[in-house]
């Protein structure tokens, strides 16, 4: 009785031990864990803290070389055109992310896009289709400041954020600078550093910045919000780390563990394993990523003296690690700059916050081994780790973005000096034409004048009968030089912005029969036979009904020439009810044209033989003036042939829109 009664009391005893053991095994877990989720909660925050200094570097960068690209404009060192096309090009460059640079003129017209191969269906759009940003952009022309929309459909597809410098010279303002970029364009490097993903929204101005950089957690995941400034907008940025769900079975796997052992010693040894582990990852970790960084990591004590020295940092500054370990930090700045660089460092210090910029990189400098400056990006960072203050630079060469300012200022200076000398060049030429042409016409009228009287033989026969072929082959040649100087006269006018065309809507049915008639009298000659098919009444056309006739005279004149004797001209007209365009087709059975000689069409003095819409004689300018005129009446020529198989022609207008048809 006694034995049992005793192995009851030891077992009890051991019971009780056992119990209180356990007790401590948990509350020392539970403290680890404790220790553990803070430890992750403080890495998350630099991790959210980190995405939001990259998206704010990212922000900053794009704003401020499209400032740089608005000065110019403003200044005038950049212009419309091929200039700021380069210009925009180098910006984008330098600082990457746009989708679309524009140039908007005062009635919020876009004039001119880059790149311009993905943003053409742009040109001519007038921007602000909403009142919303209507009076965005009026509050930018009040306050003669960039503006940045809420997230808007872009012309490009997605969603993303416009933003609009007004562009003001001489008290007047002239239109806006324009860029775009999606949202979602900001990923791609921010997911390297968060790969679990994040989320980017235009932050409800109600909600304010309540969770700004605040870490919450859950269960499964940790979660963090804070907000970045775009000009006049919020981006509400929202970063999430899903938790591994195998950590929380492992721990009730230990506990479970430690709680059958009951043993004091195999919980604690059991705990300072688990913990020297972790701390040992963390510090492989730790020097692996300081190691492999490409940015220059220097850390100092509360005394100045450096305790790390990266391999981005021996790169830099020329100084092995080992050399520089409890070195002052004095020894990176300059003489000249020490007292300031301490200033700085002893504000910061004193201060609530945990990292900031020194300044502005411009006059920021630092000096190497030998004894090179060189300019320098520096953020700050600080943490007490064992009771002394560590002070942590992350340090960025801008020696190269220096360098990529001074060219893109030298680029942007040579491509304005190229296009003012083209125009000025242009503006030469195109008043020599004119000027000549009106020279040129005066005695031509006259020559044929009195040619076409002394044909009528008002003042008696002409002797002998041979003169009388002589003044036909005289009036007929002076009226092919006088159709080439008005072409050239033409286009003259259209160069010089002059050419006056009144847009109204007219019957186009009316001016084809009138231009078959006319080309049929040289095609009767020829032995060509035009046939004309138009059934259907169509709608009003919009444009210039004299400038309209010359478009369509022209191009039936070119089929005729170019067909073959005993040939035959198709002429169709169509209504394009999608786009609401009318269709005025000529086809031939002609030569044809080349492919390579296409793309070429309607430039001026072009010819080629094998285009047979393209006089072998004369100055080219038909199809030139052709395209001109329908490009000012808002239409557009279309030229579509294949090399033996004839050639087709269609002048396609914009149908008139809200009115009746032609025939009532």
């Amino acid at each position: 009785m006694r034995y049992q009664t005793k192995t009851l009391k030891y077992s009890f005893l051991g019971i009780a031990l056992s119990a209180a053991l356990s007790t401590i095994a948990v509350g020392l877990a539970l403290r680890e864990w404790r220790a553990e989720d803070t430890k992750d909660a403080a890495a998350f925050r630099s991790v959210a803290e980190t995405v939001s200094r990259a998206i704010s570097g990212n922000v900053t960068a794009r704003l401020g070389g499209l400032s740089a690209l608005q000065s110019g404009l403003i200044d005038g060192s950049i212009v419309p055109g091929p200039a700021f096309a380069a210009a925009a090009a180098l910006v984008d460059k330098s600082t990457r992310g746009y989708l679309a640079i524009n140039l908007i003129d005062a009635q919020r017209r876009i004039v001119q896009v880059w790149p311009e191969e993905t943003n053409r269906s742009a040109l001519g759009r007038v921007v602000g289709q909403t009142s919303a940003v209507v009076a965005l952009l009026d509050d930018a022309i009040a306050a003669v400041a960039p503006r940045a929309t809420n997230v808007v459909d872009l012309f490009q597809g997605g969603q993303g954020i416009a933003v609009y410098f007004p562009i003001r010279r001489d008290g007047r303002f002239e239109g806006f600078l324009n860029a775009v970029f999606r949202l979602g364009d900001l990923d791609a490097d921010l997911l390297a550093i968060v790969p679990a993903g994040f989320r980017l929204q235009i932050a409800d101005p109600a909600r304010g910045t309540r969770h700004s950089h605040s870490v919450d957690r859950t269960v499964d995941r940790f979660f963090v919000s804070f907000d970045q400034r775009v000009l006049n907008q919020t981006l509400h940025i929202d970063v999430d780390l899903p938790r591994d769900p195998r950590r929380a079975n492992e721990r009730v796997q230990v506990l479970s563990w430690q709680i059958a052992l009951s043993a004091a010693v195999g919980l604690t040894l059991s705990g300072y394993l688990i913990w020297t582990r972790k701390s040992r990852a963390e510090e492989a970790l730790l020097a692996s990523v300081l190691k492999s960084s490409p940015i220059a990591f220097v850390s100092v004590d509360r005394r100045g003296k450096i305790i790390k020295f990266n391999p981005a940092a021996e790169a830099m500054f020329g100084y092995a690690s080992a050399r520089m370990l409890d070195q002052s930090i004095e020894v990176l700045v300059p003489k000249d700059s020490r007292t300031k660089h301490a200033d700085l460092v002893t504000k910061f210090f004193r201060s609530p916050v945990e990292h900031q910029y020194m300044g502005d990189w411009r006059w920021i400098e630092a000096i190497r081994a030998d004894g090179s400056r060189f300019h320098i990006s520096v953020l700050l960072t600080k943490a007490v780790i064992d009771g002394d203050q560590i002070t942590t630079a992350m340090l960025t060469d801008m020696t190269g973005e220096q360098a990529r300012q001074r060219e893109l200022l030298r680029l942007v200076e040579e491509r304005a000096i190229a296009a003012e000398r083209a125009e000025s060049a242009s503006k030469a030429k195109t008043m020599f034409l004119a000027s000549m042409s009106h020279e040129l016409r005066t005695p031509l009228n006259a020559i044929i004048g009195f040619s076409d009287v002394m044909n009528q033989e008002i003042f008696g026969p002409i002797q002998p009968p041979k003169y009388r072929e002589y003044l036909h082959d005289i009036h007929d040649s002076a009226q092919g030089l006088l159709a080439l100087i008005n072409d050239i006269l033409d286009y003259s006018k259209m160069e010089a912005g002059a050419l006056s065309l009144s847009i109204t809507s007219f019957d186009i049915d009316d001016i084809i029969d009138h231009s078959i008639r006319t080309a049929t009298g040289i095609a009767v000659d020829k032995g060509l036979t035009l046939n004309f098919d138009g059934d259907a009444r169509l709608p009003l056309a919009t444009g210039d009904p004299r400038a309209t006739r010359q478009v369509l005279l022209n191009l039936m004149s070119n089929a005729v020439k170019f067909s073959p004797k005993g040939g035959s001209i198709s002429i169709r007209r169509s209504l394009d009810g999608a786009r609401k365009e009318i269709v005025v087709e000529i086809a031939d059975h002609g030569p044809g044209i080349p492919k390579k000689d296409l793309a070429d069409l309607g430039k001026p003095f072009f010819q080629t033989r094998q285009n047979s819409f393209v006089a072998s004689e004369g100055t080219g300018l038909g199809l030139a003036i052709c395209f001109g005129l329908m490009r000012a009446m808002g239409g557009r020529v279309e030229i579509l042939s294949e090399v033996g198989r004839g050639t087709k022609a269609r002048a396609i207008f914009k149908a008139a829109e809200d009115v009746p048809t032609a025939n009532g």
